[in-house]
């Protein structure tokens, strides 16, 4: 944002979130790909948070979908992100058991996406991508608790052994 052209937006979405807690949904549009960034914004693990690149919006009606999913608390995070935050990852990381289709549909849970959205972006059987949630739930030790919400912490766990190795 200007002025100065560094992490403004990142701030103000952080003071943001301070204040106001997840009551506020916070989509953040990015010129560059900083996946650190999205980590930061992150990090609560609240839902109702959206990291997203300007020259990727596009067409209104993705940008509507992005708006709409963290209004309804959801997460909405560009593909070239989780696509970066792939690249990084590292073999000592929790997520090196993950298998390709597993981080696959690990990047569409990053994205915010539905196990339906997720199943139709890689054309597969809505069954096959709630197993893969299964394992991925599985192998990164997210048991089932009655305040946990395990698709978020999943990609939080995701970003977080791809960003600090």
């Amino acid at each position: 944002m200007p002025p100065t052209h560094t992490v403004e937006g990142l701030q103000a979405a952080r003071a943001i979130r301070d204040e106001h807690g997840a009551a506020i949904g916070i989509v953040l549009l990015s010129q560059f790909v900083e996946t650190r960034h999205a980590v930061d914004l992150l990090a609560d693990g609240a839902g109702g948070l959206g990291y997203l690149l300007k020259d990727r919006i596009l067409d209104p009606a993705e940008l509507t979908d992005a708006i709409r999913r963290v209004g309804n608390g959801g997460s909405a995070i560009d593909p070239i992100v989780i696509e970066q935050l792939l690249k990084r990852r590292q073999t000592d990381s929790p997520l090196a058991a993950l298998t390709d289709r597993e981080r696959e549909v690990l990047a569409g849970m990053a994205e915010g996406r539905s196990n339906q959205s997720i199943a139709a972006k890689l054309h597969i059987s809505d069954k096959t991508v709630e197993a893969c949630t299964g394992r991925i739930f599985t192998k990164l030790g997210l048991e089932p608790g009655p305040d946990d919400h395990r698709r978020i912490r999943a990609v939080l766990t995701y970003l977080h052994a791809t960003t600090n190795h």
